[in-house]
């Protein structure tokens, strides 16, 4: 066994951070650069016990293959010359959840938690791993500002983890893995029974006693837990707690189902949670009925949807020196709320915070609403003042194009101030790699800007979309490169790794398979310039483009504050990232447009966040030049400025440099900020940036 101060590879040992019945957990200290890590042991009689050490070298694999930031990172598994087994892994400083558990039931943090183990269970499922062994031991809660609820609940021990396409752990069709308090069914008869469902289970005793206080089933051994899982069916939980809701009882209910068929998938837990608000706002009531404000935790109203329409939540701040922005949006993008429905909400409700015993505290007025045609409601949790502040946005006066969204204008900061540039660091430095503040101080100063109402495109524009433009050019000529030119204009690059090729002597031009509803790329400035013309349109501006990204209260994604997942944005896909920094198992290269469920704006714009950054209108200036008073509807525009960008006129020959927004498909996750600011000159031809057009109302 490992003593303190005994090296171990690259890791010294610090102290010992707890001991159980296989194995002692380590705490160490990378020599080189100075990184904290956990060191987990395997006790010597099981690590040279076969069946053990598969199954603590399945934890190790299992945790390895999925990509989730709520799963330990591992950076080790070795084994020293005596036989001693370690996985150095992830040090994590936070509360186990049996810990928290210990002051009584969770309320409303139930389904925030609850929906953070389920995200990383089904990306576990994803990978056909069944965890086998969930309870509150095994999850830990861990400072995370970029979590929604500022905490993310991170799931250990994949140690006796069911890896469908691993046959090396051999165990008998009788035999049982795992703790009966959380058991399945069918994982209570024997391993070989165990499926995704038996983790859907897990979680719905998990989630039982995080409302309840209590575990669903309790007995005087662990055969009589265990046989009441085979028979019993569970208490109702509203008789043990009646101040949990219907709909969420119901759900605990349905996951608690005897056969596995009943119970709803990982992916449906996520969803129906989310549905209750629980993604949304990150911290969700569970109750019923409305006590007395408390003046602890933030709360959300969770608003029944429509027939096929998106839930809607409302969130507002019950501590005096925060609040909470919701904004109340009018248009033909929005779901309908009946007023009706959405007056009762605010005013017979309020909110839902604390009820009996769980929380107590004062009665805050709610906000007006404002009566509008139609209305959705979206949540903004950025904190300006001690107010609730609503914005109502007004439906486009005139017909939306079609394949475009109104964004309405209005006046708002444009960059980022001094702290903002320091969190975007921050960022930079944990999620990120080649990290230089002065790239970030390019979004400054932060001034105020009033830009007009106008539309723009949904998604970025396609492969086929620029090829059937492109086919109807006269005068095009290819050169070795394959590059494409109309005169001395440079359009864009038709090599191997293009979505668009050519053939013949005429130049025929076709989309490569696979590419068609592609973002196109490897286009120059001109080319999309050229391209928004022909339609009627133009690209955007700089301050027109963060306006759509940002919205007038400053979002720091363009859907929001919640941080871009691998799964939903396209983003943090170069392999040469650092691991904790990269989307693993993803190839490098931008999805179909539209494709990303979590990048797209309120207002019904995709992909700004990732895919392909994106040209505008603007030339690059290092640094805003703000205006006497609020700039409007500004441009960096006329004679082109040199490459260093600070105001010197650009000399005969020198690159004309160009303002690009967004992140795209290689760029860690600083690059998906709304604010980001990068440059490239006109001729620029990159896999990465492409462009989509705007248009002014009429």
């Amino acid at each position: 066994m490992l003593a303190e101060g005994q090296v171990v590879g690259s890791y010294r040992i610090t102290r010992k951070l707890g001991e159980g019945g296989m194995g002692a957990v380590f705490q160490a200290v990378n020599q080189e650069i100075g990184r904290t890590a956990a060191i987990k042991v395997l006790h010597a009689q099981f690590a040279q016990n076969p069946q053990f050490a598969t199954r603590f070298l399945n934890e190790a694999k299992a945790a390895n293959a999925i990509d989730h930031p709520g799963v330990v990172e591992i950076y080790e598994f070795n084994r020293l010359p005596d036989g001693t087994t370690f996985i150095v892994m992830e040090f994590l400083a936070g509360e186990s959840l049996a810990k928290r558990l210990q002051n009584g039931p969770l309320g409303l943090d139930t389904l925030r938690i609850a929906r953070q183990i389920a995200s990383v269970l089904a990306a576990a499922h994803d990978k056909n791993i069944v965890h086998r062994d969930l309870k509150p031991d095994n999850v830990i809660m861990v400072k995370d500002p970029e979590a929604p609820g500022g905490e993310r609940a991170k799931v250990l021990d994949f140690g006796i983890a069911k890896l469908a396409e691993e046959q090396n752990l051999k165990t008998q069709a009788n035999s049982v893995l795992g703790t009966p308090a959380y058991m399945a069914p069918e994982q209570c008869r024997g391993a070989s029974g165990v499926t995704a469902k038996s983790d859907v289970y897990a979680l719905g005793v998990l989630m039982y006693e995080m409302l309840a206080g209590q575990l669903p089933f309790q007995g005087e051994g662990l055969g009589d837990i265990m046989m009441k899982h085979l028979t019993e069916e569970p208490p109702l939980l509203r008789q043990r707690q009646p101040s949990v809701s219907e709909p969420i009882a119901a759900l605990v209910h349905r996951m608690l189902s005897k056969k596995p068929d009943d119970r709803p998938t990982m992916r449906e837990v996520i969803a129906e949670t989310e549905r209750l608000g629980a993604q949304r706002t990150g911290v969700m009531s569970a109750f019923g009925e409305p006590p007395p404000l408390g003046n602890s935790r933030p709360a959300t109203l969770a608003l029944d949807p429509p027939p096929g329409g998106t839930p809607q939540t409302l969130a507002l701040s019950d501590s005096p020196p925060k609040t909470t922005t919701t904004i109340v949006s009018a248009g033909q993008q929005g779901t309908s709320i009946p007023k009706p429905a959405l007056f009762a909400g605010i005013a017979g409700l309020v909110l839902l915070i604390g009820v009996g015993g769980f929380l107590s505290g004062r009665k805050r007025r709610p906000p007006v609403v404002p009566q509008s045609s139609s209305m959705r409601v979206r949540t903004d949790r950025r904190q300006t003042n001690s107010q609730t502040t609503l914005e109502v946005r007004k439906p486009s006066p005139v017909p939306v194009p079609q394949g475009m969204a109104y964004i309405p204008g209005g006046r708002f900061s444009l960059g980022s101030t001094d702290g903002d540039i320091d969190l975007a660091f921050k960022l930079c430095q944990k999620r990120g790699t080649n990290c230089r503040r002065d790239v970030f101080e390019r979004e400054t100063p932060q001034h105020a800007v009033v830009v007009r109402n106008l539309f723009l495109d949904e998604t970025e524009i396609t492969t086929e979309q620029f090829v059937s433009w492109l086919s109807t050019q006269k005068g095009l000529k290819a050169d070795k490169k394959k590059q494409i030119w109309l005169g001395k204009t440079l359009l864009l690059s038709v090599g191997e790794s293009s979505g668009v090729s050519v053939s013949g002597k005429k130049l025929a031009f076709t989309a490569r398979e696979g590419f068609s509803k592609k973002p196109i790329s490897q286009v120059s400035w001109q080319a999309a310039k050229q391209f928004c013309e022909a339609q009627g349109k133009r690209l955007p501006t700089e301050a027109e483009w963060e306006l759509a990204a940002r919205g007038l209260l400053r979002r720091t994604f363009p859907w929001g504050d919640s941080p871009p997942k691998c799964a939903e944005v396209a983003f943090a896909r170069d392999p040469e990232l650092p691991p904790s920094a990269r989307c693993r198992n993803l190839e490098s290269t931008a999805d179909p447009v539209g494709r990303a469920v979590q990048d797209r704006t309120v207002d019904g714009v995709s992909d700004l966040g990732g895919n392909v950054s994106e040209w505008t209108s603007d030339l690059f200036m290092e640094h805003y030049a703000p205006c006497a008073g609020a700039c409007k509807d500004p441009q960096v525009g006329g004679e082109p400025l040199a490459s260093a960008g600070k105001g010197k006129r650009a000399k005969k020959g020198t690159p004309i440099l160009r303002a690009v927004r967004g992140g795209h498909f290689n760029q860690s996750m600083d690059g998906c900020r709304s604010a980001g600011r990068n440059r490239f000159a006109e001729e620029t031809l990159l896999p990465s940036i492409g462009f989509r057009c705007a248009k002014s109302l009429p």
